[in-house]
């Protein structure tokens, strides 16, 4: 999804809810690559975005390919975990904040649950 289009989108919640009398608590959970400006994470972005084979059989006889075209567009304007949450204090949201998946693993699952 576009910046843009997830910028339409919370708006869009912030306005929904905000219309009731009664105060309103909107929360909300977005899983989004960040910190891929290191060596690691270009390569990553690139191998979302290369040509792959459809078969050895078909690189011998003609060379034809198929793209993956994965993007990720939201990776470039919140390229740090500091700069994810800005995206919901835009919209008036009064508290936001990001954690890895580091983060909530060691936080929020229980030992059983992280091993299976």
């Amino acid at each position: 999804m576009s910046p843009e289009a997830s910028s339409t989108l919370i708006q869009w919640f912030v306005d929904y809810f905000s219309h009731s009398s009664d105060p309103k608590v909107l929360g909300a959970l977005v899983y989004e690559m960040f910190a891929l400006q290191d060596s690691f994470g270009q390569v990553m972005v690139k191998n979302l975005q290369v040509r792959i084979f459809r078969s050895l059989e078909i690189l011998v006889k003609s060379h034809e390919h198929q793209s993956r075209n994965v993007s990720l567009p939201g990776a470039v304007p919140y390229g740090t975990l500091q700069s994810l949450p800005e995206r919901f204090t835009r919209h008036n949201f009064t508290i936001s904040k990001a954690l890895t998946l580091r983060e909530i693993r060691e936080k929020y699952l229980s030992q059983s649950e992280a091993e299976r």
